[in-house]
């Protein structure tokens, strides 16, 4: 076990590049149909839970930005589903602060605003609390 923690982390995580597009569709006295492509580069949140060793005790999780008071917290099987990227890069650049620098949840389970921009902190939890938009009236699950 010593010999795993002496390796860098990248060198025990799979690492994720993802090439997505997205559809826009604006109207403003004309349609106009627009798709625009990227790569994310990101790690899957379930192989950090693995390398951080969080506790099985934990049903949810909580995802931390550095906006004082917001965070979004999620259940575990949602957390650790595949396709839930901590993502932190974005057309092989890092993050800038327009796209949610230094990480942000990306994740097609979840509407987006449980997807934290600004990520600071992830932390596993036995129990569930709240979240910023859900202890203002959202629903807390926000799934897909």
């Amino acid at each position: 076990m010593k010999s795993l923690r002496r390796r860098p982390i990248t060198d025990r995580i799979r690492l994720v590049t993802l090439r997505t597009c997205a559809v826009a569709l604006l109207v403003s006295g004309f349609v106009k149909l627009g798709v625009d492509c990227y790569f994310i580069y990101a790690a899957r949140l379930r192989d950090l839970a693995a390398i951080a060793r969080a506790s099985p005790a934990a049903q949810y999780v909580d995802f931390q930005s550095f906006d004082k008071d917001y965070h979004e917290s999620w259940d575990i099987e949602s957390a650790t589903h595949p396709q839930t990227l901590i993502a932190y890069g974005l057309d092989g650049h890092m993050l800038g602060a327009a796209h949610g620098a230094p990480a942000r949840v990306h994740s097609p389970v979840k509407l987006g605003y449980k997807n934290t921009k600004y990520l600071t902190r992830i932390a596993f939890m036995p129990t569930r609390n709240g979240g910023y938009w859900s202890d203002q009236g959202y629903e807390w699950y926000g799934g897909v």
